[in-house]
């Protein structure tokens, strides 16, 4: 399976574990894009514009973002290896560092409750994903995906 599904369904778990009030690793993305939660886990406030990101996206010192990504390029004509690998691995890796905190989250939360149904329930969730992500970052950068 390609890279790029594991990333749309590991986002879109961690975003709806994050609704539903447990433990994930969307938390920082929703403090970025500025959208804040009530007591209900409903959407009170959506001002993107005001938001971390948008203000990095359109700030004066835009040119250091435009000169890391033409230096990106740079190194991939130089090593000979595919640009896009170095200007998407960056995205790559946010979803692998928020998925990880998410699955340390669960595991904490889980081993709270003292259940054993429900960590072998998590087990045969999360297992399969994870090894099916590895697998595809490895495919993705053999360029074999």
């Amino acid at each position: 399976m390609k890279v790029w599904y594991y990333i749309f369904i590991l986002s879109g778990l961690m975003i709806f574990l994050h609704i539903a009030g447990l433990p994930s690793g969307a938390s920082p993305v929703f403090d970025i894009l500025n959208i804040q939660f009530g007591e209900n886990r409903t959407i009170t406030s959506a001002e993107v514009t005001s938001g971390t990101l948008f203000n990095k996206l359109f700030d004066p010192d835009i040119g250091i973002l435009l000169l890391a990504v033409g230096a990106s390029i740079l190194v991939g004509f130089l090593t000979k290896q595919t640009t896009e690998n170095f200007i998407l691995l960056p995205l790559i890796t946010i979803v692998g560092v928020s998925y990880v905190q998410t699955l340390v989250g669960l595991i904490t939360y889980v081993l709270s409750l003292g259940d054993g149904v429900v960590s072998t329930i998590m087990a045969l969730i999360f297992i399969p994903l994870t090894a099916g992500f590895i697998w595809a970052l490895a495919e993705f950068f053999r360029g074999t995906d």
